[in-house]
């Protein structure tokens, strides 16, 4: 799609206006510029290549971040239901479905220990 968008935008400054307004597509200038200049095919395959790999890259990381927070809330939840019991480990993991950074998690974690009740945790994590 990036390829698509981007190529009539270069082609244009490439191709000379006659050839560009007699073709109907992309492929039409695309064939004609490559035996021109086949060097240029290869720097875009290159180029789109390479945004695909950084989209993919941020793609993964956001997707290990989704997943590294849901793990935690999971392994948090647990701890408080082992703690204080089924009731507070749900209410829990209510609250902890909003939180949506590690620091936050973090936090909740110090009070899963600290806290002497799981009534005073859950008020500590909805102040929060």
């Amino acid at each position: 799609p990036a390829f698509r968008l981007h190529a009539p935008v270069v082609l244009r400054r490439r191709v000379p206006t006659s050839a560009w307004e007699q073709s109907r597509n992309l492929e039409g200038v695309v064939r004609p510029m490559d035996r021109i200049d086949p060097v240029w095919t290869d720097q875009w395959k290159q180029e789109g290549f390479q945004e695909g790999l950084e989209k993919g890259r941020a793609e993964a990381q956001r997707e290990a971040q989704r997943e590294a927070l849901a793990k935690n809330r999971a392994l948090l939840t647990r701890l408080a239901e082992v703690r204080f019991g089924g009731a507070v480990a749900k209410a829990l993991r209510a609250a902890l479905a909003r939180v949506d950074s590690a620091e936050a998690l973090e936090r909740v974690a110090e009070w899963v220990v600290a806290c002497e009740s799981g009534d005073a945790l859950l008020a500590r994590v909805e102040a929060a």
